[in-house]
């Protein structure tokens, strides 16, 4: 039997195709998995980067307004 796919000179048969996708053996492709995480990523920013990115700059603007505190005591 021929050790992989790049060996073999004739299409699989219906059989063989009809058992491999009984056993869950289905092309998949990387590009579609990829592209539907962007779309997601993408729909989730336009959603919620508003918020979260006005939420981040309220505390950056409350981090950096506090005032300096210096400790000019010994340390014990």
């Amino acid at each position: 039997m021929a050790e992989n796919d790049q060996d073999r000179t004739e299409q699989p048969t219906g059989k063989r195709l009809e058992e491999a996708r009984k056993d869950g053996q289905v092309p998949r492709s990387a590009d579609l998995s990829s592209a539907a995480v962007l779309l997601i990523a993408g729909a989730g920013l336009r959603l919620f980067g508003a918020g979260v990115g006005g939420a981040l700059m309220g505390l950056m603007r409350s981090g950096l307004s506090l005032p300096a505190v210096a400790d000019s005591g010994p340390k014990r």
